[in-house]
């Protein structure tokens, strides 16, 4: 029988999505996910608990739930979670969550480059974004 500390390192799987090779889990302690990356994310980032911290990513990927949400609990901010990325209602989605941190990938951030500038919502209070960069060259 584990004592209360084995018990409180519980552990998150996650998936690494490859597009050449089939997916691969890792498990990682959620001592790791506390005390490093979101931490460190807070600090880099300078995050404030009047933040409002808006991801478009799904919870299974580590981006989205080291930074985001990690985010977010360590720096006692607002997270703003979307159940499905839309690119055309992005920027509404930004003006109307009044979403000041936007994590994301670089995929996303050329899927939003390429929609009409009209879908531009200047309400939006978004003055950080961080984003994974793609390992291929953008086209």
């Amino acid at each position: 029988m584990p004592n209360a500390r084995e018990a409180a390192l519980t552990q998150t799987v996650l998936e690494r999505l490859g597009q050449c090779t089939a997916p691969r889990f890792k498990s990682v302690m959620a001592i790791d996910f506390d005390a490093w990356a979101a931490e460190a994310f807070v600090e880099r980032m300078h995050l404030q608990p009047t933040e409002r911290l808006l991801t478009v990513l799904p919870f299974f990927h580590i981006n989205a739930l080291f930074y985001s949400l990690g985010g977010a609990l360590v720096a006692g901010a607002m997270l703003i979670a979307t159940d499905l990325f839309s690119a055309s209602r992005f920027w509404d989605l930004a003006a109307a969550t009044g979403a000041t941190q936007f994590n994301t990938l670089a995929a996303v951030g050329s899927l939003l480059c390429k929609r009409p500038r009209s879908e531009f919502n200047p309400a939006h209070r978004i003055r950080r974004c961080t984003a994974a960069r793609s390992v291929r060259k953008w086209r």
